[in-house]
């Protein structure tokens, strides 16, 4: 669920993010990267779905009514998620591997 930095390579882009997964390679090649880790796809996923928080984005990304309208979508809905994440417990979902 979570991988560290250090294990990461550019085949790890499905399951960390692309961005993320280059880390890895970049330190890998010996370009100075801070130690870090990643939380999953299956992670988030998991997360989101244990705690209906991805239902309740949708329902709230419904209400919005032009999406490419970044300054609405700040407005609308910025703060709302902020208070929906922090409330939930990611005990769950969080299951640090040894290094």
């Amino acid at each position: 669920m979570l991988r560290w930095l250090s294990e990461l390579t550019d085949k790890d882009n499905a399951e960390v993010g692309p961005k993320i997964a280059r880390l890895g390679t970049l330190r890998a090649s010996g370009i100075e990267v801070p130690d870090g880790f990643a939380v999953t796809t299956t992670a988030f996923e998991r997360f989101l779905g244990g705690n209906d928080l991805g239902r309740r984005v949708e329902r709230e990304l419904e209400s919005v009514s032009d999406i490419d309208n970044l300054v609405e979508l700040e407005e609308q809905l910025g703060l709302g998620h902020r208070g929906h994440v922090c409330g939930l417990p990611a005990v769950a979902v969080v299951e640090p591997r040894p290094r």
